[in-house]
Parts: structure tokens; sequence; C-alpha cells
């Protein structure tokens, strides 16, 4: 049983999985059709609805313009007493009051609307867990597979959705015209910059990404019991998933595994360096301290991160200490200098956000120089 069901149109499914990713690591548990129900059979739709104890509906110019993909979930809803979150996206006040349907109107009543962009998901994270807690919804142990899974299906459909584009010129720019009127309208966007035909989504990504300023997670996977994987959720929701790189998994097959590295490294001005319990002694399977590797994609990454004169903050977890230098080969002995944070189970959210705080503080001050 799923907790909370997430209802959106398609052409909302990037936003849905980035809000379902960062509930989950969150401990809440999710419903959304790109992994529970992909071919939309609505006589699952209606079972999760019913199982659910709360809809979370994103409310964009899309959904109202495609409103009988959602509205059957919402009257389900209603009829059987659920809390609603009704989340509005891309649409103003005076819209929202001008073209909400009236049964949706009815069905959302006094329950609290929040305001979602993919650029506020870490604040309204915070918001709707207080709301979802007023309803007695409380987090469990987190599903990090299911997280996992979420995160690949947020890829998938980024990726599809730029072969779309490639595909279809037209179409790209008539969305191109539409946020650029949103941006114009509410003074809130950044300038979108057209894909031209036969770049790469790759390639789009490493661009904004080298113009946006990045964000660098080195971990190791053994070690950090999944504080990774949730920070980068909330990460991603409050910068966007181009401006984060985290796992080596994304490295295509047949290429340098150490170049790309450096080059990963080089595109990003803030580099996070989570360090667990173990970070310093975890050996490979010889028995071998893994940072005395050369080899090691860990000390690869930070040596990069140093030699580059990267801004690089030691991320501790699990109730680690920072490293000795004496514990460090010489190449790595400058981290123990930087100043660290900490991430705790208990205090997440709150350790998070201070975090993506000094992080927005870091980047602003990299962009105006």
């Amino acid at each position: 049983m799923k907790d909370l069901f997430v209802s959106h149109v398609d052409d909302d499914a990037g936003l849905a999985l980035e809000l379902a990713g960062g509930l989950e690591s969150e401990g809440y548990g999710t419903w959304c059709y790109e992994l529970d129900n992909p071919g939309r059979v609505r006589l699952a739709i209606s079972g999760a609805v019913r199982e659910s104890r709360a809809l979370l509906v994103i409310v964009s110019p899309r959904s109202l313009a495609k409103r009988d993909e959602v509205g059957a979930e919402i009257t389900l809803g209603h009829e059987r007493n659920k809390y609603f979150v009704p989340l509005q996206h891309e649409l103003s006040d005076a819209e929202w009051r001008r073209d909400l349907p009236e049964g949706w109107r009815t069905a959302f009543g006094e329950f609290q609307r929040l305001a979602l962009t993919s650029h506020n998901l870490a604040e309204v994270m915070e918001r709707l867990q207080r709301s979802l807690r007023s309803y007695g919804i409380e987090p469990v142990s987190p599903d990090y597979r299911r997280v996992y899974e979420i995160r690949n299906a947020r890829e998938r459909w980024e990726r599809r959705e730029a072969e779309r584009w490639d595909d279809s010129p037209s179409v790209w720019r008539r969305l191109t015209s539409r946020v650029t009127a949103l941006s114009a309208r509410t003074h809130q966007r950044e300038p979108v910059e057209k894909v031209r035909p036969g770049d790469s989504p790759q390639a789009s990504l490493d661009a904004k990404r080298q113009r946006a300023g990045g964000i660098f997670i080195c971990y190791r996977r053994d070690d950090d019991q999944g504080f990774s994987g949730r920070l980068f959720d909330h990460l991603v929701a409050a910068f966007s998933r181009e401006r984060v790189f985290m796992d080596v998994d994304s490295i295509d097959p047949g290429l340098d595994f150490a170049q790309v590295l450096q080059e990963e490294v080089a595109r990003c001005d803030v580099f996070l360096a989570v360090i667990g319990r173990d970070w310093a002694t975890a050996t490979d399977k010889t028995g071998r301290r893994r940072l005395d590797s050369p080899t090691d994609y860990v000390r690869i990454e930070i040596e990069a991160a140093l030699n580059q004169g990267k801004r690089v903050i030691p991320v501790l977890v699990s109730g680690a200490s920072p490293p000795e230098p004496e514990e460090l080969p010489d190449s790595l002995k400058p981290l123990p200098g930087r100043q660290a944070v900490q991430l705790t189970h208990e205090r997440f959210a709150v350790d998070t956000t201070a975090l993506i705080r000094k992080l927005t503080q870091i980047l602003r001050t990299n962009q105006v120089e």
C-alpha cells in the first residue's frame, strides 16, 4: 500500500518523479504511473486511489487542458474522503481562480495549496511533510531501491523528452515559446536556451551544468548508508538534474574512466565529499586499502577537485569524524583542512536545507565572479 498517490498528466511526469523521489527518500511511499502503471490501466489507478491516504495533484496548464486524465482520480478521491495536497504549477493565482474546474475546487476544499516549481522543491518538501504529518501520515524507513528506480525513471523520461524535441523542432519551439512567456509573466525563470537539432541530450546537460555552475557528489557506496542518494534527490529538487553529478554508473562504456571523472569535476563549482565512518579504512577484495590505490575512483575525484582549486566540502555522515592527515595519501592531505558539514538521519531535512542555502550562496557568488 502506498500512502501518497501522485496525480499528474504525462507532460508533467518529470516534475512528478522528482517529487516522488524526494518523498520516497524521506520515507513516504508514493504511487506514480511511470513505475506502477505505465499503461494507465484505469482499474489499477482506481485501486491505488482507494488504497492511498492522500492525493498530491499537480495542477498546471497542461493538466487543465487534459483534465479528464486526472479528473476521475480527483472525483474518486473526494468520494472516498481522501486528503488532498493541490500543487499549483506554472499557474498564476488569477488563472487558478478562473480556470480551476468546479469539481476540483470542491474536492480541494480547505486543503492547503502549495506553489510548486522545479526550483523550489526542497522548500515545498518541508511544507508538504508538515501537512502530511498534520493528517497523521508519518514517514517510515526509506526504500532506497524504490528511490533508485524513480531516479532511473526520471532520467529515462528526460532522455525521451530530449529525443522527442530533437525529432520535432516545431514542438520544441512551441514549448520554448510557452516557457519564455511564463518567464516574462512571473520574472522568476531563467531564460531558456534552445536545443539545436543534432545536439545530444548529454551535450545539453553538460552545457547547462557548465553555464549555471554544478555540484559534484563524491561518495563510496558501501560507506554512506544511503545518505548520498537522499542528498542527490534533495539537490536535484533544489538546483535541477543537469546541475548535479553523482554516479559513475552514468559514464558510457568504452570511455576513459579517469578522464571522464576529471572532466566532470572540471564542470562543477562545488565538490561534496561524502565521508562515512569507514571511508578512510575501506578495503578492496584483496584486503588493500582503497585510498592507497591510484585507480580508486574516490581518490581520483578528490585529487581532481583539490588540484583544480574547487570548493571542496567534506560531508560527514553516520557520525563520522574528519579523517586525520596522516591517514591519507599525500595528494589528499589538504582535505581535512576544509570546513565540513554534517548530515544525520534524525535531522536530515534540516541539515540538507542548511547545506542547500550555503550552496546557493556559493553558486551565486561564482556566477557574479
